[in-house]
């Protein structure tokens, strides 16, 4: 059995059903004076009840010991509006872990990325232009979904030698718009 931690309004005192359990409404939670209470569930919480930030690497289990584990996938947004256009470097503020072998990449173009020349971009984790190397707008950013250099084959894959941020790298020309999701897939070795 699970529980939940709450602070509650004062005013309403709930009463168990035969099972011990409560009825939760955002209205009906008012209890006399303003104490904190164990509410039993029935152990199961839905994926929308899971903040993002509450999701770490460590908390998906190491994938350092032999059995059965997850997949990982790390997904990082461009969005022009948030990051600009400049040409340079972007960190997109997701971290690939430390010995983690990126498998598969690709992005999705959701908003064209444009530019006011022949932009290029690429996207880099462990080196220079190791995710996808340098691609002209003219393809990169039309929407839809575009491949990475990782497509499952052992030759594309890259191991990363330490905690590393993906990068989306703009080149020649400045950005004037656009917005994409870069997806790696990945594994976590010794």
């Amino acid at each position: 059995m699970s529980n939940v931690n709450a602070n509650v309004t004062p005013g309403y005192t709930p009463v168990a059903d035969a099972q011990g359990r409560y009825l939760m409404t955002p209205d009906r939670w008012l209890l006399l004076g303003t104490p904190s209470v164990v509410v039993p569930l029935d152990d199961s919480v839905a994926t929308a009840d899971v903040q993002d930030a509450a999701i770490t690497e460590a908390k998906l289990g190491p994938q350092t010991t032999d059995g059965l584990h997850p997949g990982r996938v790390a997904r990082a947004t461009y969005d022009f509006d948030e990051h600009g256009g400049a040409q340079g470097s972007i960190l997109l503020g997701v971290t690939i872990p430390d010995n983690a072998i990126i498998k598969r990449t690709f992005y999705h173009v959701i908003t064209a990325v444009t530019s006011g020349g022949a932009a290029e971009i690429n996207f880099q984790a462990e080196g220079v232009e190791d995710l996808l190397a340098d691609e002209v707008l003219g393809t990169a950013g039309t929407v839809g979904i575009h491949d990475g250099i990782q497509d499952g084959a052992g030759s594309n894959m890259v191991i990363c030698t330490a905690a590393r941020q993906l990068t989306m790298v703009i080149k020649v020309a400045d950005l004037t718009a656009g917005v994409l999701v870069l997806f790696c897939e990945y594994v976590v070795s010794d």
